[in-house]
């Protein structure tokens, strides 16, 4: 699922576990829980609305703090996302790197796709409907079914003399 309208704020800067880079402007923002099974296959694309940049996206502490030793794409922006649910059921994430931007964008696989009805710009029906698949999982659905009431043998009738 897509979603183009994650708002990005500076309200909690102290929430952030990577505060230990001196001089810069930490951006929070939030996103629905994803799939962990898949682990950064969960995450499709995050970046910037019009999908022009993106940023790298980082799962771990150390890995943030080696960022700085990077030798490519220093200069590029980067994600931090705390893959522990915060007090409202989401994951936080907190923008490097980047000018600051009102919205960001993220394409990704989550978890309870309910979640991403706290966003505004997502239509609430997009995920009941996904062509196909839909009528796959339907269809193995009824096959489980009909052969579960074939195989049950019929009550016989109990002839008292």
């Amino acid at each position: 699922m897509a979603i183009n309208c994650v708002e990005v704020d500076c309200k909690d800067p102290n929430k952030c576990p990577c505060k230990s880079l001196p001089g810069e402007l930490i951006q929070h923002f939030e996103i629905p829980q994803l799939m962990d099974g898949l682990g950064r296959d969960a995450i499709l694309y995050l970046g910037s609305t019009d999908r022009t940049t993106s940023y790298k996206i980082y799962f771990s502490q150390e890995a943030v703090k080696y960022q700085k030793y990077r030798k490519r794409g220093i200069d590029k922006p980067y994600v931090y996302i705390e893959k522990t649910p915060n007090e409202n059921g989401l994951y936080d994430g907190w923008v490097f790197n980047a000018p600051f931007v009102k919205y960001i964008a993220v394409i990704g696989i989550f978890k309870d796709p309910r979640q991403v009805e706290k966003f505004g710009c997502c239509d609430s029906t997009d995920y009941l409907e996904l062509g196909s698949v839909s009528s796959e999982i339907i269809r193995r659905i009824l096959a489980k079914k009909t052969s579960l009431y074939r195989s049950q043998v019929p009550p016989t009738s109990q002839i008292i003399t």
